[in-house]
């Protein structure tokens, strides 16, 4: 395998696995022109796949329609229950982007948005019981999939629903890459991986 250079080796060990509760799954999103170190990652029964990052997300969302929501659902219910915050972080999670674990610390990651919404991105609002922060007060996020609706866990309706907003959100965040990005699967046996830099020097060593 090819030596890293100075840059690579930083952007890769910037980039964690992320492994969405509840699953064998272990991913990462890198740029697709480091792809060339990772080309061995097939030969043990991983993938790199170049995939559309936000019908991705939107797609895996709204497959957890109807899941129960509670605003206290640790990262470890998932997938059998979420809060506002663990369905975003679980979600994107599946497309290799680690998020933190609270709607606020989400509304620092991204670019932010003015103007139309993207699909994909994050919509945070500060409802009931926010969060404070000295420059803002956060207590919801959703994820935008079209036109003003979002997926997103409902006190009302005690679950995961699809809806229209019914108040403009306070703060807008894109997540997602806007440059092309591939999608690393690990295969099961890869263990002890926690950034995509392992993952390379892993392959060195091989």
């Amino acid at each position: 395998m090819r030596r890293l250079p100075t840059h690579v080796r930083e952007t890769l060990g910037a980039i964690r696995i992320c492994r969405p509760h509840g699953t064998t799954l272990a991913r990462a999103l890198i740029p697709t022109d480091l792809i060339v170190y990772f080309e061995q990652l097939k030969t043990y029964n991983g993938t790199i796949r170049l995939l559309n990052i936000r019908e991705e997300v939107v797609w895996i969302a709204e497959r957890q329609l109807s899941i129960p929501y509670f605003n206290r659902a640790d990262p470890e219910h998932a997938p059998e229950a979420f809060s506002c915050s663990t369905l975003t972080k679980w979600v994107f999670a599946h497309v290799g982007i680690d998020l933190p674990r609270y709607a606020i610390d989400q509304s620092y990651i991204g670019i932010p948005v003015i103007g139309v919404l993207p699909v994909g991105a994050l919509v945070f609002f500060e409802n009931r019981f926010p969060i404070h922060d000295p420059n803002r007060s956060i207590g919801h996020v959703g994820i935008h999939v079209c036109h003003g609706i979002i997926v997103h866990g409902s006190t009302h309706a005690r679950k995961i629903i699809q809806e229209a907003m019914d108040a403009p959100p306070s703060i807008c965040m894109d997540v997602i890459p806007r440059d092309p990005h591939a999608l690393l699967e690990l295969p099961v046996g890869m263990k002890g991986m926690e950034t995509a830099l392992d993952v390379a020097r892993s392959l060195q060593r091989s």
